[in-house]
């Protein structure tokens, strides 16, 4: 099983870090394959979806903040990390999930508490392994011990 790895630039300010995540080769798909979506019919039911963060770790999200995912039936993956938006691959086969070239796409400053939650949804999503549709409409992405993300699809004001 390949590993996520994450690597930091540090660059002047609070809010100049650019995070990148990467996977090892056996976890990329290619732009032609796109995603491997195995035998689970629910895959097309939640691509092309924003989904909104409910829960990050555990511990909610700041009120009123904006955290986002949206997979691509071509195996792309981009959303909003809080503060910054971020964009890579993914590939799913039953229900798991491995994600490849993570990178922040932007380097906005933000408050520190959204950097701070910020930090904690790309780190949770780099060590995401599994994706489960819950009953309640909730998309859950977990990895080990009890890291996960909840999202709900996001709805129009």
């Amino acid at each position: 099983m390949a590993r996520m790895r994450m690597r930091a630039w540090a660059g002047s300010g609070p809010a100049s870090a650019l995070l990148v995540l990467f996977a090892g080769p056996a976890m990329a798909s290619t732009a032609e394959s796109g995603p491997d979506l195995g035998a689970r019919s629910a895959a097309p039911g939640i691509c092309g979806i924003t989904w909104r963060a409910e829960d990050i770790g555990g511990r909610g999200i700041i009120d009123s903040s904006r955290a986002t995912l949206l997979l691509g039936a071509d195996g792309s993956v981009s959303g909003v990390a809080s503060c910054n938006s971020y964009s890579g691959r993914y590939t799913l086969q039953g229900a798991r999930l491995d994600f490849a070239g993570l990178s922040l796409a932007s380097r906005k400053s933000c408050a520190p508490s959204l950097m701070k939650q910020e930090r904690r949804f790309v780190e949770v999503l780099g060590a995401v392994q599994r994706i489960d549709l819950l009953p309640t409409g909730a998309l859950l992405l977990s990895g080990p011990g009890r890291q996960s993300l909840r999202f709900f699809p996001e709805t129009s004001p």
